[in-house]
């Protein structure tokens, strides 16, 4: 027989009962180093796999050993965690495993091992390639990672608020004009534009309870005030030019105008202030229909979504109010104060729905918020007016100013079903796992609101002026109750801390 045809038997025989061995003994000892610790581990001792290269024929007729370098380039396969032996050879070599993974572990998140496994390869005696694997100690599964409870939420308000529409309160009047609208040489003084439409600033503050480690089912709050806005108007007058307060005659039936400074017959002055307050407050229930987590790290939610659905209880207020003050004096000398007021305060209680949406990408999250609160809203309206009469004696006080007269001064309330719509966006990035600066953008929605400015009636009889003589005619103005739809929008900047 020829020598050379044993050779790759002898070869394969040998690799054959390498890869048996393997098989056999590494089961028998992973399950023993595993049992009874509940977590998933392998262990192989210090194995000596004798690899042998392809025969050659030297001058003793046997087959020759291989000397295999564990820094040559050219080793290629892998030895699992099963023990078994695979891959190939380069120019007749057969390399040992130098993979960092061993079995089901994966360097270096895995939560139920410790350190990764990396095979040692030596080269032993009489040139034998020895794969060492270090037996792997138990390890110990790491606590879920921890999930913040509570969350709080600081945000400084930038928004604004519908402006309130209202008649023309203030005119002038040159070229023999008395100030009566649509009369050439009549120019509005006052108010030029909506009354309290500028920029406020505001602060709204919130938090979140979570009852479950999993953040599944929680509470939240969260109340905001817009500071108070306030507008002024002032004007006085020695006769020149003219200033009056324009309204609608129904006795004559057309444009009119009270004069309160003329040349050469009354000198006058006015000062006019509107404000207007927000504030809104709500509690509610928030449970998750929706999560998922691409990658979760302890103290960090890594990427991922969630939605939320929240259902409970919102309070919304509005207070405003406009008031006129107007002083002029007369021959005789005779002095008269006017003054006027208009007082509207909405508040709101309801049932608050909605969903929040929140998707994260490691450090950048995409807030959104779309809410629908359905409820009572209650307007009240206060209407003031009062005339001070001074003739060089005691002041003579009388119901009724100008615009505010007996027959439509009072107190009185309407009862309405409204709807209150809220939608947000907010953009976040993570500062620290715990610190998180955001930027968002809000929208409310508020149907049938009361404003003071709308709830002036500019068609007055005058005979219902105080002290005029004996009123005839139609009691006006009369007091209608007028309501609109309002908007706030705005901008959010806040800081979000989570415990």
């Amino acid at each position: 027989m020829n020598p050379r045809s044993a050779y790759p038997r002898d070869l394969i025989f040998v690799v054959s009962l390498c890869v048996c061995a393997g098989l056999m003994a590494y089961p028998a000892q992973a399950q023993q180093a595993a049992g009874g610790l509940g977590v998933r581990s392998v262990a192989m001792p210090p194995q000596r796999l004798p690899i042998w290269g392809p025969s050659r024929q030297d001058g003793t007729g046997q087959p020759a050993v291989d000397s295999v370098s564990t820094s040559s380039a050219q080793t290629a396969g892998s030895l699992g965690a099963s023990g078994s032996l695979g891959g190939g050879s380069a120019r007749g070599v057969v390399a040992a495993p130098v993979s960092g993974k061993v079995g089901s572990l994966h360097a270096p998140y895995s939560e139920e091992y410790g350190l990764p496994l990396e095979p040692v390869v030596t080269e032993g005696p009489g040139n034998d390639l020895v794969v060492v694997v270090p037996p792997l100690q138990p390890g110990t599964p790491l606590a879920p990672p921890y999930r913040s409870r509570l969350w709080l939420d600081f945000e400084y308000l930038m928004w604004w608020l519908e402006g309130s529409r209202t008649p023309p309160l203030v005119t002038s009047g040159i070229g023999g004009s008395v100030g009566i609208l649509g009369e050439t040489g009549t120019d509005v003084l006052f108010p030029t534009s909506l009354l309290n439409s500028d920029m406020r600033s505001g602060f709204r503050a919130g938090a979140t309870y979570w009852f479950d480690n999993e953040r599944q089912i929680g509470i939240d709050g969260d109340y905001l005030i817009m500071l108070e806005e306030s507008e002024h108007f002032s004007i006085s007058s020695d006769g020149n030019p003219v200033l009056a307060r324009p309204y609608f005659d129904v006795v004559a039936g057309h444009e009119d105008s009270h004069v309160f400074a003329f040349p050469d017959a009354a000198i006058g002055t006015i000062a006019i202030s509107s404000d207007s307050c927000f504030q809104a407050a709500g509690i509610c229930l928030r449970k998750a229909i929706l999560e998922t987590n691409d990658v979760v790290l302890p103290g960090d939610d890594g990427a991922g979504s969630r939605v939320d659905w929240v259902v409970g209880y919102r309070f919304v207020q509005l207070d405003e109010g406009l008031t006129i003050n107007e002083s002029f004096e007369a021959a005789g000398p005779t002095r008269f104060d006017l003054h006027d007021s208009f007082d509207a305060e909405n508040t709101f209680h309801g049932v608050n729905l909605g969903m929040l949406a929140e998707m994260r990408c490691w450090g950048f999250s995409l807030e959104l918020a779309m809410l629908l609160a359905l409820g009572h809203s209650s307007a009240d309206v206060v209407i003031d007016g009062t005339t001070t009469t001074t003739a060089g004696g005691a002041p003579a006080v009388s119901d009724g100013g100008l615009l505010a007269l007996a027959t439509n001064s009072g107190s009185y309330t309407q009862n309405n079903l409204a709807a209150i719509p809220e939608l947000g966006v907010t953009l976040g990035y993570n500062i620290t796992q715990r610190l998180r600066a955001t930027l968002g953008y809000s929208f409310i929605y508020w149907s049938r609101v009361a404003r003071p400015g709308e709830q002036i009636d500019r068609n007055l009889n005058p005979s219902y002026f105080p002290d005029n003589g004996p009123p005839a005619g139609a009691p006006l103005p009369e007091f209608v109750f007028m309501t609109s739809d309002m908007w706030i929008q705005g901008i959010d900047f806040g800081v979000d801390f989570r415990f």
